[in-house]
This record gives structure tokens, sequence and C-alpha cells, in this order.
């Protein structure tokens, strides 16, 4: 998107898991945080774990991969870390980093350079938890974030979460406040997503995208436009 497109562009929204990058962040640290315990033979951690990992896919597949069993699914996964003993605020930001970097899509990332570059601040707005987001803001040098918020205590450690996100009216409520921050409206920005959370979003935007993982749900809003892989 591109020549007289531009001047009526004010910012850019995308989306973080399977629009930013393929699959999900916090999966990606919990992976890593089972290799990490795995290295270190503590296995009674390690068989905890992999049952904690089973009880999340179970929470996913019994609400049928809706929002809803998406999200107890995440808190799940949170819960699971804490009760291990896992999840330490710069392990966290290190693995998400490292999940992000290996998984990102080029096409969205080049997008979001190429807005950069003209003047135009990108944001972000995703369900991932707060390692996730502080790694994309340095990382892809955005404007602002809004994400689930990671909880840890006085040592570092992590404590729980507060989702924030659990559906797509409040993401896009929380997208609106962000942007009203700055004075710009939705109707005056390009916003990439791939799937139901992110479809209000979409519909308010000025100039919606889809990932290149978006559901046919998210590819059916009139007058999107698909970014391919590739």
């Amino acid at each position: 998107m591109g020549g007289d497109d531009m001047t009526k562009i004010s910012a850019m929204v995308v989306d973080g898991d399977k629009t930013l990058w393929e699959g999900r962040a916090l999966e990606g640290i919990c992976k890593a945080y089972l290799r990490q315990e795995t290295m270190k033979l503590h296995l009674p951690t390690v068989y905890r774990a992999i049952r904690g990992v089973c009880e999340v896919k179970a929470i996913v597949k019994r609400y049928d991969g809706n929002v809803e069993g998406e999200m107890l699914g995440q808190k799940r996964a949170y819960e699971v870390l804490v009760e291990n003993g896992l999840g330490r605020k710069d392990e966290m930001y290190s693995f998400a980093g490292s999940y992000i970097n290996g998984q990102v899509i080029r096409n969205v990332s080049d997008l979001i350079v190429e807005k950069i570059r003209f003047g135009i601040p990108v944001f972000l707005a995703t369900a991932s938890g707060t390692s996730a987001e502080m790694y994309s803001m340095n990382h892809f040098h955005l404007k602002d974030a809004v994400s689930n918020k990671e909880l840890f205590d006085e040592k570092g450690r992590l404590s729980g979460v507060e989702l924030i996100i659990t559906n797509g009216e409040n993401k896009l409520d929380a997208t609106k406040a962000m942007l009203d921050g700055y004075n710009m409206r939705l109707g005056d920005c390009v916003v990439v997503g791939d799937s139901k959370l992110d479809i209000p979003m979409l519909k308010a935007a000025g100039f919606p995208m889809a990932s290149p993982f978006a559901t046919d749900e998210v590819k059916a809003i009139r007058g999107i436009v698909q970014i391919r892989k590739d």
C-alpha cells in the first residue's frame, strides 16, 4: 500500500500471534522452559509441565478452538508456569525474543519497516503477554502497544497474568484507548489481523489487511487486503 493511499494513513496497528509472527509467543516461552528444565534434569518439573501442557490443549479442544477456550488455555498456561516455579522477567523476555525472531512473518515485518520509513507510527495490539509486547516494541521500533499483562513479584518472578484482552470487543476498546492518547482513530489506520479477536478492529479500520494465517472469517471482511506469506 503506497502512493496516494499513503497520505490517508495516520498509523498502522498490527496483531502479534499468527500475524507479526507465526504461532503463539506464550507457547514458545513454555517450550523454552520445558527444554531448559529437561537439560537441567529437573524431571519432576518436566513431568508436571508436560501434564500442564496437556491440560491446556484439552481446554482449547473442549471449547472447539473458540476465543473463550483460547483465553482459558492461555490463563492455564501461565498458572502451570507459576505452579512449577518457572517464569522470570528476564528469561521470559529472552525466550519471547528468540521465538519471535525465529517465527517472524517477513511480509508483515517489511510492511512495518516501510510505514516507519514514511514517518507512519506502528502500534501493536495483541493478546500475547508483556514479554512478547516489550520485545516487539524494542525490536520493531513500535510506537506503543496493548497486551495481556504478565505479573511479577519484587524479585522478578512470574506471579500471574491479568487478562485485559479476552475478546474482540475489549481488544477494540483497548486499541482505541491507546490511539486516543495520540489523537488518532482506527478509521485512519492500517490494521493487520488474523482471527476473530481482530474482527471488530478490522471492521473499524480504514485499511484492513489479513495476515497470511488469517481465518476464512477474517478474509471475508469487505474490502480486506490479503498479505501473502511469501
